[in-house]
């Protein structure tokens, strides 16, 4: 909650663009992981994950402009607000923790579970290790075991 507040207190926007989208990586347990890794784990949150992967991959090529070539551009403010959003919608995965997970890095497995359900129902088939987690992706989805 610091880091979420310092970045929303960052008088400069690109600081807290990319403040914002490290959280993001942390909420998600995927600081050293690929960006496609924290925004598939992002994406698995909605219903249209399609929509919203291409949504936080524009925003992860915003953020390496900003860190990689130091570019400026007239709608941070809007890139802030974008990635508020998801930030937003994580912590409160997080708090709400419906699936008592142990860590967050515990919850990040189960966001890397597959969105449809024959997936999930085959992987959950094949798999007794990850069972209890694939079953948690099954109650998200809101797909029933059967």
């Amino acid at each position: 909650m610091v880091r979420y507040t310092r970045a929303l207190d960052e008088t400069n926007h690109h600081n807290s663009f990319v403040q914002l989208w490290s959280l993001l990586e942390h909420l998600t347990s995927t600081l050293h992981d690929t960006y496609d890794k924290t925004i598939k784990r992002t994406a698995f949150l909605y219903e249209d994950v399609d929509y919203h992967f291409s949504i936080l991959d524009h925003l992860r090529r915003h953020r390496n402009q900003i860190v990689h070539t130091g570019s400026n551009n007239d709608f941070t403010e809007h890139l802030v607000c974008q990635t508020k959003f998801y930030v937003d919608e994580l912590i409160e995965f997080h708090l709400a923790n419906h699936y008592s997970f142990s860590s967050i890095a515990e919850a990040g497995e189960m966001l890397d579970s597959a969105t449809e359900v024959e997936r999930l129902r085959t992987d959950i088939e094949k798999s007794s290790h990850y069972l209890n987690t694939l079953e948690s992706a099954m109650k998200f989805r809101k797909y029933s075991k059967l």
